[in-house]
């Protein structure tokens, strides 16, 4: 694809934007201005980005392709890496699934280990927590669950926040004492929780569970409404 497919009013409102209180002047995501009236056209526009960022059709054509604003200066190793992250996290896909050999075989994308992966998604996770704490409102519900590994003792705990439409994973863990399944380690797994996002029980309106007895132990020791539902395994 040549610049010539892309029309120039996209690429210069992908890249730049209007400078508040200088007329005509233009900031682009590097930090620079240019002077653009944009009766004129955009050749001075253009002109940056072509002296300036020689990979800037790339650089589109993945923004629009991910759906976010990819910015100058991000490393095509980084590029790579967020690609596999994006593809497997929100495919739901084993991360074993980064080194099948079909995988390999047919993506076009740069190999990774599983172990390299996962570093990375570790090293992602405090980010996402922040801008999930930063999204929280003051008040919202939570809906959980559990579930065990069948074959061995491990019971995972999944936790989401429920508020205007959103519901965004907060935790997916084993309790910190597996050898405890009580309504006391769940309280202190909820408080734990809510701690990484900045928030406490307070915050919460209202739990969301199946109405088994622990679960309302949980809601009444933490002094919360449950809105219970019934498990149909027929």
């Amino acid at each position: 694809m040549s610049s010539h497919s892309i029309p120039s009013k996209d690429l210069c409102q992908h890249f730049f934007k209007p400078v508040n209180g200088k007329a005509h002047f233009h900031e682009c995501l590097c930090g620079k201005q240019r002077k653009q009236i944009i009766k004129a056209g955009y050749n001075n526009l253009l002109d940056h980005l072509i002296k300036e960022h020689p990979t800037y059709e790339e650089d589109y054509r993945s923004a629009i392709q991910s759906g976010y604003h990819v910015k100058f200066g991000v490393s095509k190793k980084a590029k790579n890496i967020f690609s596999w992250l994006r593809w497997v996290t929100l495919k739901g896909l084993p991360f074993s699934f980064v080194e099948d050999n079909l995988t390999v075989r047919f993506t076009s994308l740069q190999p990774i280990s599983r172990q390299s992966f996962v570093s990375y998604l570790e090293k992602m996770t405090p980010l996402v927590e922040q801008k999930i704490a930063e999204s929280l409102p003051e008040k919202f519900g939570i809906i959980f669950d559990g579930w065990s590994d069948r074959g061995t003792s491990t019971h995972y705990v999944c936790v989401f926040a429920v508020y205007s439409g959103n519901t965004p994973l907060l935790a997916f863990s084993p309790l910190p004492d597996e050898e405890r399944y009580d309504a006391e380690s769940h309280v202190q797994f909820f408080k734990d929780t809510l701690a990484v996002y900045k928030k406490t029980p307070e915050n919460v309106s209202f739990f969301v569970g199946d109405n088994e007895n622990l679960n309302k132990a949980i809601a009444n020791n933490l002094e919360l409404p449950l809105i219970g539902f019934e498990i149909n395994c027929d």
